[in-house]
């Protein structure tokens, strides 16, 4: 009998169709989207850039907010995927003494599940950062598209404000801003060589850092580290509210991805921001899998005086359309949705 399961585990490893996704340089690519030819998700690669199992040879389309979608046919013994990466590079700035530091943020949600797009919000956040005071003022505009109207209200008023503070100037670097506020977890950077940093904390790691090209990239399991800092507070009994909370979200994935413009030294400033990404997937009994992505991307930067800032809101003020910002995506260079994704848009475009 020992050896009819030794033999049938055996057999089951070789017909396993792994795919494992790797940048140019070879690094693994984590929490990258991984779904079949008509947009249903398949799963999302861990730390290590790898998903088990497939279920099956088939034609699968790869998506990273930070890599150019990838189409590729899986066989039998599996496949090693590398993306190219996407071009999102900002022109470069000289530094100059103004009352206020101007970014631009064009955003966009989309969530998916078995039956298809159910949301997408896409738009345009100007930020204005008062170099004198450190206030921030923001103009956003957005147009929102969803299966229902109901839906459409119910996902603006969860994810509105979310959106808003995440499309905003943030100041203080990661380096210096997360280990502060996870302080109580021991999170810390820890060097790896070669341009690479593992985001480390008292129960293990939690994401990686790598610089290449003038970029930071930094990629961050946003939900073990939001368990971790509930146990290191101990703050038991929120903890088990809310493992109890997710228990239904089988497989849960809840990653973070920014990427800054950094100098030869390393360093960067808040208007060397050029993109973001967070993610959430999970499966449900009700739903199958569900699919939410929140993407940011800087289109824009500069230093304005106060007169710049008046007349900048009066330039960008605009009624949008879809088609508008499909266009407005081209032209900054943003990375497109996989073309399933886009065509499973559309049917809500038609409707709205």
């Amino acid at each position: 009998m020992l050896a009819a399961i030794l033999t049938l585990c055996g057999a089951m490893s070789v017909n396993a169709q792994k795919i494992e996704i790797v940048d140019m340089d070879g690094n693994a690519v984590p929490y990258a989207s991984v779904m079949t030819a008509d947009a249903t998700l398949i799963g999302v690669t861990g730390m290590d850039g790898v998903i088990a199992d497939i279920g099956g040879p088939k034609t699968v389309v790869i998506s990273h907010v930070a890599y150019q979608p990838k189409t590729v046919a899986v066989g039998a013994d599996g496949l090693r995927v590398t993306l190219e990466d996407a071009d999102f590079n900002l022109a470069e700035i000289t530094v100059t003494k103004k009352d206020y530091t101007y970014l631009q943020i064009y955003y966009r949600v989309v969530i998916i599940n078995k039956d298809g797009v159910l949301y997408y919000r896409a738009g345009i956040m100007d930020n204005f950062l008062n170099e004198r005071n450190g206030k921030q003022q923001s103009s956003k505009q957005h147009i929102t598209m969803a299966k229902s109207g109901t839906m459409k209200v119910a996902f603006n008023l969860l994810l509105g404000d979310k959106i808003d503070a995440k499309a905003q100037i943030h100041p203080e670097p990661l380096e210096e801003s997360m280990p502060e506020k996870f302080k109580s977890q021991g999170l810390r950077f820890v060097d790896a060589g070669s341009g690479k940093k593992s985001i480390e904390d008292n129960y293990g790691t939690l994401g990686s850092v790598i610089d290449r090209d003038g970029q930071r990239r930094f990629t961050i399991d946003a939900y073990q580290l939001s368990l971790h800092r509930l146990e290191a507070e101990g703050k038991t009994k929120k903890l088990e509210k809310r493992l109890e909370r997710d228990a239904e979200m089988e497989n849960r994935v809840n990653s973070s991805y920014r990427a800054y413009a950094i100098d030869e030294s390393g360093h960067y400033r808040p208007e060397d921001y050029l993109m973001e990404q967070n993610m959430l997937t999970w499966d449900d009994s009700k739903n199958g899998q569900v699919l939410v992505v929140m993407d940011y991307f800087a289109t824009n930067r500069g230093y304005l005086s106060k007169e710049q800032v008046k007349q900048t809101k009066r330039d960008n003020k605009m009624k949008l359309s879809y088609d508008y910002l499909q266009q407005f995506e081209r032209q900054h260079h943003i990375p497109a949705l996989a073309p399933e994704v886009l065509a499973r848009m559309q049917e809500l475009v038609d409707k709205d």
